[in-house]
């Protein structure tokens, strides 16, 4: 769902007003030695749009607080090293966005998560020390013109996070997981919001002009890939490789960091820079496969179509349900769009150029229906039953630590321009009559 939240606040700024009066429940929680995790939550009402500047300190009345007690006693971090976890996180609809950013006692600001298209935000405290701290979570944008006037609720929770075991020492890496596709569409839209649809032209131009095969019928779902590994999957890019003419320098690093802090690096792959959208395509990320199928035999033979799903940005879009409340959710290190897009290590005068990009443990890289490169073509693909399988790391370029779960699939009914997800054998049946 990369970018939507941040169009359509852009179409809809300053078209509503100001917030209710929100107030976190419970409004203050303690962390102690035998009390180790703390949780609250709250409600913004109505449609409103408080900045698109991440960070930005809310208007009085504008914001949520919560006040954290922290009271854990002298030495508690020498002997039990660590720090303190805090993440919020609601319903994930690609267009709702709150940000979240602790205070200290003098009101200055000492963490801070934000970043557009997500369901959460999460940070993480070293050694955080006693003292009483605000937790404040603004909404940056609550305006979903799917559901108008219902406005949010979220969900808080702080809790003691230990340092990891470092022996023996051994690399982190990270497990990429597929979850099976849905949300089938034949229809574009306007690309980064999903919204209106068009089947009359269910390909965007550039799919049609810049594919061999010339799609004119695309097949559009939902992807999802997400990291339940020990360690982060980072991926660094150079930048540089963009002004040559050469492939050879458009490396694709992945850094493996290990359980003493130190870390790896290896070429995974070589990009591709996308004049069309000025960014970089990393194209080993997944790819899908559509095959005949039968309810009772299952998959039919080889598959009848191949689509490649090309990476934009590889971020963390949803934290798992799975790591929600637990010592192991992030914290959400890998933003959306712009900020994935933007160098994060510049070696002056001639040295690299990095752009980094990842998934963190427990969270999920989203690719919505709406958007281009995210397709299947059916161009002449008969009506019937399908199988559509996702796989991540198609290539094992990305070293993680098992692969036999990168892949995940769903059955379909094509009829015509509607495509619609099959779970029973009556539903099959009705397809095939």
């Amino acid at each position: 769902m990369k970018l939507r939240a941040l169009v359509t606040a852009f179409a809809l700024i300053g078209a509503f007003g100001a917030l209710g009066s929100p107030a976190a429940t419970p409004a203050t929680d303690t962390l102690t030695t035998t009390h180790q995790a703390v949780t609250w939550g709250g409600h913004f009402t109505g449609n409103h749009l408080i900045t698109l500047v991440p960070g930005v300190v809310c208007t009085e009345g504008a914001c949520d607080t919560f006040t954290l007690h922290v009271a854990l006693g002298a030495g508690y971090w020498s002997a039990h090293p660590g720090g303190v976890s805090i993440a919020i996180r609601w319903p994930y609809d690609g267009i709702t966005d709150l940000d979240l950013s602790v205070h200290n006692a003098t009101g200055k600001t000492i963490a801070h998560s934000s970043g557009l298209d997500s369901n959460a935000e999460s940070l993480r405290i070293p050694s955080l020390a006693d003292g009483t701290y605000t937790i404040v979570v603004s909404p940056t944008n609550t305006v979903n013109p799917d559901t108008l006037g219902a406005g949010v609720d979220y969900a808080g929770v702080a809790l003691i996070e230990p340092v990891p075991a470092v022996n023996p020492v051994h690399s982190l890496l990270p497990n990429l997981i597929v979850f099976p596709p849905d949300g089938f569409h034949v229809a574009s839209a306007l690309n980064l919001i999903p919204f209106p649809e068009n089947p009359v032209l269910p390909c965007y131009a550039e799919e049609t002009i810049q594919n061999k095969s010339h799609p004119i019928k695309c097949l559009r779902f939902n992807q999802t890939i997400a990291n339940t590994g020990e360690g982060r999957l980072e991926l660094r890019f150079d930048m540089r490789g963009i002004f040559t003419r050469s492939r050879s320098d458009d490396r694709m690093i992945q850094r493996i960091y290990r359980s003493d802090g130190s870390w790896t690096e290896r070429l995974a792959d070589y990009y591709k820079f996308h004049a069309v959208h000025a960014h970089i395509h990393y194209q080993g990320f997944g790819r899908s496969y559509l095959f005949k199928y039968s309810w009772a035999a299952g998959r039919q033979g080889p598959a009848v179509r191949i689509g490649n799903k090309v990476g934009f940005c590889v971020t963390d879009v949803r934290l798992l349900d799975a790591y929600w409340a637990t010592t192991n959710m992030g914290p959400r290190g890998s933003q959306t769009f712009p900020g994935c897009n933007i160098p994060k290590e510049i070696h002056a005068p001639r040295g690299p150029i990095w752009m980094v990009q990842g998934v963190d443990v427990g969270w999920a890289d989203v690719y919505g229906w709406n958007l281009a490169d995210q397709y299947i073509n059916i161009t002449g693909v008969p009506n019937g039953l399908y199988q559509l399988e996702q796989w991540a790391n198609p290539s094992r370029s990305v070293v993680e630590s098992d692969y036999s779960d990168d892949t995940a699939s769903s059955v379909i009914c094509i009829h015509g321009n509607t495509v619609t997800a099959v779970s029973s054998a009556a539903q099959a049946n009705a397809c095939t009559a």
